[in-house]
């Protein structure tokens, strides 16, 4: 023991500061002899059961007394939990980039410094193509068995910021992967011609700028969703090429995208090639196509602004913008069993000048078997700005006569005198029909057309409801010009001069003077 401790006098002030410290040092000194003597005692004698488990930590550790034990768990408690706030700190950061596991980030070059910075991957402006692969190259892999083999595709997200990615080689989807590739938002141009800040992904590949290839008869294992973004294709377009070709999905489909040819940019009106390749013959597949813009692409013969085709196909909110040149729209390859169109709108086809000829705003292609009769379903058609006309090969055009086609509706706002069923009447079926040219199509179903009488020969409509004859021409040069009679039930009748169809009644009759039409088709109302 210390005690009695020493007193403190008349001191100088280094003094009295360093007998005060002694006399603390004392203090705490007989403090520790006096537990240690009680701990000793107390260890020396048997204490109880509980006594003793008191004194026991949940590791075994044994404490001299209670009070040790209850402040050495509690110094074991506060370190874990410390060390489970670090890893949580650190998982919440990981989580706040959202770049982990099957989810990557890339920025563009013109992304903010906030979205650079969660982000996994920051593009240059430069061959981004590179690091875009690298992306989806850094996703879990996972097998995957089709027709074609076993790939090991990457699997999982890709979020793209805003801003434009500038590809200088086209970029092709690996084997057997399952991807979602979402952006920001559409955005026709990018903000140096005042673009609204979306996501662009550009290329300047005469090949195309994306495409998911097509490798077996029978189609991949393979899973492409892409969501809000613009494709651009920024440089003149090879007529064989595709600017986006999904040919290769067994699933997957597009929402709120576009594919757009920037003539700001590239240099060209209309592409040469192909704008949206989506025809899928892969058996089983279910796809779909909604809310998509393509334009202008399908220049020259053979070439398409958008190819849809899919056993399992939904379509609706479908653009087609010809750019005022370009003559070719929408191919359907093959309508499989389950291929219908929402809403679909073609806008600027053929040049303003009218000389455009043989537009195809619609083309069916062959059906897969001569027994099969395939439907292609369109709730809704509009189109405007049609410049030029169908010509041999009609705005409609069927590759052979085992497909039909049924349109619910047809809006028509062209400035020009377009008939959108030219050609066409005996395999499209309309239910309504809006629009101002009286030379434009009506709706109806398809009835035996009889044979254009001679002059002054009438024929009588004798079908219990009325029918819309169409006076049809057959090309350039032969549009009908003659004089169009049409007679009541008591044979009056009146001139209705050179129409090119007509309402006519039960029990009404038609015939010409002058001259007759080339062609003509009835249709019942």
């Amino acid at each position: 023991m210390k005690w009695p401790y020493e007193n403190i006098g008349v001191l100088t002030t280094r003094a009295f500061r360093n007998l005060l410290n002694k006399i603390f040092g004392d203090i705490g000194s007989d403090m520790q002899e006096q537990k240690t003597r009680v701990d000793n005692l107390i260890n020396g004698v048997e204490q109880p059961s509980e006594v003793v488990d008191m004194r026991t930590g949940r590791d075994g550790q044994t404490y001299p007394v209670a009070r040790d034990m209850v402040l050495g768990e509690i110094g074991k408690t506060e370190a874990a939990q410390a060390k489970i706030n670090q890893n949580n700190a650190a998982q919440l950061a990981e989580k706040a980039n959202l770049g982990s596991g099957a989810t990557v980030i890339i920025a563009t070059a013109t992304s903010s410094d906030r979205e650079k910075k969660t982000a996994n991957f920051v593009c240059t402006g430069v061959n981004d193509e590179v690091v875009f692969a690298q992306a989806i190259n850094s996703l879990p892999r996972f097998q995957y068995k089709c027709v074609g083999g076993i790939f090991m595709g990457p699997t999982g997200k890709v979020l793209i910021c805003t801003g434009k990615l500038n590809f200088g080689t086209r970029y092709s989807v690996p084997d057997g992967a399952h991807l979602i590739i979402d952006g920001i938002g559409r955005c026709y141009q990018d903000l140096a011609f005042g673009g609204n800040g979306g996501t662009i992904i550009a290329g300047t590949d005469p090949n195309g700028v994306f495409i998911a290839p097509y490798k077996t008869g029978y189609g991949d294992n393979q899973t492409v969703i892409i969501r809000n973004l613009d494709f651009r294709q920024d440089a003149v377009q090879t007529h064989n090429a595709d600017a986006v070709n999904l040919q290769g999905l067994m699933c997957g489909g597009l929402d709120n995208v576009g594919v757009i040819n920037d003539k700001n940019i590239s240099g060209v009106q209309c592409q040469d090639g192909n704008g949206l390749n989506f025809n899928n013959g892969a058996l089983g597949n279910i796809c779909w196509v909604n809310h998509i813009e393509v334009g202008a692409f399908g220049a020259t013969g053979g070439r398409y602004n958008a190819i849809l085709a899919s056993n399992h196909l939904v379509v609706d909110d479908v653009q087609l913008n010809g750019g005022s040149a370009v003559s070719n729209g929408l191919l359907v390859g093959m309508p499989g069993d389950k291929f219908t169109i929402g809403n679909i709108h073609f806008f600027g086809f053929g040049t303003p000048d009218n000389t455009t000829e043989n537009i195809q705003l619609i083309r069916v292609g062959a059906t897969s078997t001569s027994k099969l009769r395939a439907t292609l379903l369109i709730r809704n058609i509009a189109y405007e700005s049609i410049y030029g006309r169908g010509s041999t090969n009609a705005f409609i055009h069927f590759d052979d006569d085992k497909a039909e086609m049924i349109i619910d509706r047809v809006n028509a706002n062209s400035s020009n005198d377009v008939d959108l069923l030219y050609n066409a009447h005996s395999q499209v079926y309309v239910g309504r029909y809006t629009g101002t040219k009286i030379g434009q199509a009506r709706g109806g179903f398809s009835l035996s057309t009889p044979t254009i009488p001679d002059l002054n020969v009438q024929v009588k409509n004798n079908y219990p409801y009325s029918v819309i004859v169409y006076l049809v021409t057959t090309g350039v040069g032969t549009e009908f010009t003659g004089e169009l009679r049409i007679a009541d039930e008591s044979g009056n009748s009146r001139n209705l001069g050179s129409l090119r169809s007509v309402l006519l009644p039960p029990g009404f009759s038609i015939f010409f003077t002058q001259s007759v039409p080339a062609a003509w088709y009835w249709c019942g109302v």
